[in-house]
């Protein structure tokens, strides 16, 4: 939920001012990751991700405790990767579990997993993954599975941590 009203409005806006122009500043950033995908260059999804959230006003944060949700979080970089075009499910059903967002690319599977510093770091949410085997779900896709593991810091509001490995 929204703090109020005028937040709500102020985001919306946001997001839609994000999408919807010419701003050479986010095409870059869309292109560079788009790019960096392509190549298997994980870490570039933090160098990203963490621009992103370094450009939310701190005003947003204020009279709420957003920041200390991992939900947060994952929504933000949900709809990042949403408005890259890419076929995402997010709280995403197995056997044992939910990843918290899958990625269906053309030419691979990109498995994420988020965690706030307070409740493990990057390899702790790597090898959920990979203990959860949350990859058996896609080996019929005959593409590659990445596993990317993400924490976030309340305190900071953005990416501490990013760990990757093909499964």
């Amino acid at each position: 939920s929204y703090p109020n009203f005028e937040v709500k409005l102020s985001l919306n806006r946001q997001i839609l001012e994000m999408v919807s122009s010419d701003n050479d500043n986010y095409s870059y950033q869309s292109r560079y990751l788009k790019q960096q995908l392509q190549q298997h260059n994980f870490s570039a999804i933090q160098e990203v991700i963490t621009s992103h959230f370094a450009g939310i006003p701190h005003d947003w944060y204020r009279n709420n405790k957003i920041a200390e949700y991992e939900g947060f979080y994952a929504s933000v970089v949900y709809s990042y990767f949403t408005a890259l075009g890419y076929d995402l499910v997010a709280e995403d059903a197995t056997n044992h579990g939910r990843i918290d967002l899958s990625i269906n690319m053309p030419d691979k599977i990109i498995l994420l997993e988020f965690k706030l510093t307070s409740n493990g770091d990057a390899a702790s949410a790597l090898a959920q993954i990979k203990a959860k085997n949350y990859a058996q779900k896609f080996v019929n896709s005959n593409k590659p599975i990445y596993a990317i593991g993400m924490s976030f810091d309340a305190t900071n509001r953005n990416v501490v941590d990013l760990a990757s490995e093909q499964l």
